[in-house]
């Protein structure tokens, strides 16, 4: 198995060389790679999914992954499922070391890479419970209940003040010893609506990435008054009403003219409600499939889904490539991508373009 050195090293080699085939549906070529062609019987189920008269085929659609060696300016947004361990709510530490890791390899190749992180909140909510604990009588102990605990609104603003410095201390913490400075841009929905703020905000993040630093940037939620709906997906339209990381990602990358948008969580890109792995995603034959797997897993795994798709399949519509991989997991996912290893699943800007010209 190689290591992150050897896939930073295929960062900047072109064609990458894959080490070993991945396990993806596609065909396998001469030099052991995995094409991103599909075989007939996977064109026959996704053709039974049922598509327009005379409309391109999947083989029309499919992207080459080589395409994402050539990304430059890499917006990189982490779910708080990818920083916190699932067993107690704490910052998963060993996690974020090798996301910093690449972070830090993808910087020594000459890429500029900017970071979306969640986990502010989740990380407040650990260090409050615990400062609660030890400054209470034995007494107080016995009363301590969720009743007791201020509203969710306040709750939450709070815990955002409290974790936000907290994750904050662990990248400067971690990046220190990679030679890298980091810095702290925290941002609120009224920001976007002034186009003065996001002139000058380009400016900023211009700047800091000339100097081999690198931009983490969440929302303010300390001060944001987050409405009843926040977790609803789709307000990227032109009002700029986003509300969660992945929004907040996609309108970053705009923003700053980056080349890759990469979404990183707890699943290893798209499934259809069969399984399948669906490597490019295209709305004519997965949207159907995916609509399925919504209501076969639940309202939680499809509100969540649906916006990572969103905002995929938006950047993708405004000529930025984005991918969805799962960064759960100690392989550099980030490293693979860029040396276009068959990771995730692909929402490529020229897929898109085709799409809207059948559309």
């Amino acid at each position: 198995m190689k290591t992150a050195k050897d896939l930073e090293r295929e960062t900047n080699m072109k064609p990458p060389v894959c080490p070993k085939p991945v396990k993806v549906p596609g065909t396998m070529n001469q030099g052991g790679m995995m094409s991103s062609r599909m075989s007939q019987v996977e064109l026959n189920q996704f053709r039974s999914v049922g598509s327009p008269t005379n409309s391109p085929t999947p083989m029309d659609y499919l992207p080459e992954r080589e395409q994402l060696s050539g990304a430059r300016r890499i917006v990189v947004k982490v779910s708080t499922k990818v920083i916190s361990r699932s067993c107690d709510g704490r910052l998963a530490l060993s996690r974020i070391g090798i996301l910093v890791e690449q972070l830090d390899a993808l910087v020594r190749s000459g890429r500029d890479v900017i970071l979306v992180t969640s986990g502010a909140v989740i990380s407040g909510q650990q260090r409050m419970r615990r400062e609660q604990i030890l400054n209470s009588s034995p007494l107080q102990l016995q009363s301590l209940s969720e009743d007791a605990s201020p509203s969710r609104d306040t709750s939450r603003r709070a815990a955002a003040a409290c974790g936000q410095s907290a994750l904050m201390s662990l990248y400067d913490l971690l990046f220190s010893h990679m030679d890298l400075g980091v810095s702290q841009l925290l941002v609120t929905h009224k920001d976007f609506k002034n186009p003065e703020f996001t002139k000058g905000l380009k400016h900023t993040v211009d700047h800091l990435l000339s100097i081999k630093n690198v931009p983490v940037v969440n929302w303010n939620d300390a001060t944001e008054n987050m409405p009843e709906n926040a977790s609803a997906p789709g307000r990227t339209s032109g009002c700029r009403e986003f509300l969660d990381n992945n929004e907040l990602a996609l309108v970053l990358a705009e923003t700053l003219q980056a080349d890759l948008l990469v979404l990183l969580s707890d699943i290893d890109g798209l499934t259809t409600v069969s399984g399948e792995h669906v490597p490019a995603y295209v709305p004519e034959w997965h949207q159907q499939k995916l609509d399925m797997s919504c209501d076969r897993c639940g309202s939680a795994y499809c509100t969540g889904m649906s916006s990572k798709v969103q905002c995929a399949w938006g950047a993708a519509q405004k000529g930025i490539r984005a991918l969805i991989a799962n960064g759960k997991g100690c392989r550099p996912i980030l490293l693979e991508a860029v040396a276009g290893h068959n990771v995730g699943t692909l929402f490529d800007a020229e897929v898109a373009a085709k799409f809207a010209q059948h559309a």
